[in-house]
């Protein structure tokens, strides 16, 4: 009797057990499977206070774990707090020390860096 009691706990505490963690791929896969894309995610790493890719997957996390209605509030956040403040997906979250460089730099630096000609 005490080891089918025991069998029982063991049960049902597997049952309840979170899903195994994945890789940040998967996660990210998870948050644009439920048709967020990157505008999304800037609003929430606004809310998490975290880099966009970091966002995505907090949020697919959250998703994997069956809180998609969570990222749903957090993302309604995200959309006021753009909005108070001003934000675009277009405008930039970086100082204005780091708005020096565009990403089209990006190639004249690797140029530079490897001597080839553009």
């Amino acid at each position: 009797m005490a080891l089918h009691a025991g069998l029982t706990v063991l049960a049902a505490v597997n049952a309840v057990a979170p899903a195994k963690a994945q890789s940040e791929d998967y996660y990210a896969e998870l948050f644009y499977q439920q048709g967020y894309g990157y505008c999304d995610a800037r609003k929430l790493a606004k809310i998490y206070r975290t880099s966009d890719w970091q966002a995505k997957v907090i949020a697919g996390r959250k998703i994997s774990f069956g809180n998609l209605n969570i990222v749903r509030k957090d993302w309604k956040k995200g959309v006021k707090f753009f909005r108070k403040h001003g934000f675009s997906c277009d405008q930039s979250s970086l100082s204005a020390d780091e708005r020096k460089f565009a990403y089209n730099d990006a190639e004249t630096i690797a140029r530079a860096w490897t001597g080839t000609k553009g």
